[in-house]
């Protein structure tokens, strides 16, 4: 077999909600899959955009991606990438953070030959472009030289539909199999007669990811490509920080989350979870209360929107029930947090629904002389 290792999305950086525990999530489940390629003795892995969250990553994703790349390099595996659109520079005179990296072969807009057991395997690259370069970029890749008898991947970042249409349906032909990028959600599609796939990202990023990971998992594919057709093979990863989703009534809100408390008892790491209270005049202050004291200890992190049911629609009732200064301020007294950081926290609040974004970042800055005057 002539296997690759055909990654996407990993988004090293991203702290969702702000969190550290997430952003360590994320280069674990790089680790994993890493770990996994290898005890595959993988030929080279594909790395199909947004390697990083950020064209400017900080220092520890740097270095998390320096370790972890090391370690294909050591054992000769070669690593391809194309740039996706969250670690593309912003500005032309910039160089992306994947430059940093001598074993990282940036394939976006050329061509590189590559000989595996199989043979020799061309790869081709398409970066994530803004709309005025992409016709362009195409036509670099649409007209390679003579490649007979080898096969050809063509790895890019680019979404399902562009505008509504197929934007995978523009890609050229002639590809023995499209490596692709940027859709979250791992599947496979028949392009110019042959596959394409997107592995989706490696774990869950968004509340919209939940559910297909809890049907198909994350992971990334290893590709087959000694064959006359690539034969892909699923990878499910095992560290991916569990997520739920939870839509309960106000009257069942205790019941639901003893479940969830339950749940939580049985997984290897404390779980996110999501929660949609329904009903009438639903209270969101003690929502926030019985959440702190339900699930505490036994969730990494909680959120919750409120779905009121009105006969007559009232916004203006819908207002007064989501008193979000209560909601702050019983979060973070359950967090933890003393007067002082609870007063900043809501003074920050109210200048932002006072005055938009120009009257927050004045009332920050205030905030700030004030403390280094200190």
């Amino acid at each position: 077999m002539a296997l690759i290792a055909h990654m996407a999305d990993v988004h090293l950086g991203y702290r969702q909600y702000g969190l550290g525990e997430r952003e360590n999530d994320i280069y674990e489940a790089f680790a994993e899959a890493v770990e996994h390629a290898l005890r595959e003795h993988v030929e080279a892995v594909i790395i199909a955009g947004d390697l990083f969250d950020t064209p400017r990553p900080p220092v520890k994703a740097l270095t998390w991606a320096k370790k972890i790349l090391s370690q294909l390099a050591e054992k000769g595996v070669k690593v391809l990438h194309v740039l996706g659109d969250h670690d593309y520079p912003r500005r032309l005179d910039e160089l992306p953070p994947t430059a940093l990296f001598d074993n990282l072969i940036h394939i976006g807009q050329k061509r590189v030959e590559l000989s595996l057991s199989s043979g020799a395997v061309v790869f081709a690259g398409l970066d994530k472009l803004p709309p005025s370069m992409f016709e362009e970029a195409i036509n670099s890749i649409a007209r390679p030289a003579d490649e007979t008898g080898k096969k050809r991947v063509l790895v890019a970042h680019i979404p399902l539909e562009r505008g509504g249409r197929a934007g995978i349906a523009k890609l050229p032909k002639g590809y023995s199999y499209y490596a692709l990028g940027h859709e979250h959600r791992r599947q496979q599609l028949n392009i110019h007669n042959t596959i394409a796939a997107y592995p989706g990202s490696l774990e869950i990023l968004s509340r919209a990811e939940i559910a297909d990971w809890e049907s198909m998992g994350k992971g990334f594919y290893l590709a087959d490509l000694s064959k006359e057709e690539p034969i892909l093979h699923e990878i499910t990863l095992s560290c991916v920080r569990p997520q739920r989703m939870v839509e309960t009534r106000e009257e069942e809100l205790s019941a639901a989350l003893d479940e969830v408390r339950r749940w939580s008892h049985t997984l290897a790491k404390k779980p996110i979870v999501h929660l949609a209270v329904s009903g009438r005049g639903v209270d969101a202050g003690k929502v926030a209360r019985i959440l702190l004291e339900k699930l505490g200890g036994d969730v990494l992190y909680h959120r919750f929107e409120v779905h009121e049911e009105v006969g007559e629609f009232s916004l203006e009732k819908i207002q007064r029930s989501l008193d979000i200064r209560s909601i702050v301020r019983e979060y973070m007294l359950g967090r933890g947090f003393g007067e002082r950081d609870i007063e900043l926290a809501l003074r920050i609040y109210d200048a932002f629904k006072r005055g938009g974004e120009e009257e927050l970042e004045e009332t920050i800055l205030s905030e700030a002389g004030e403390v280094s005057s200190k």
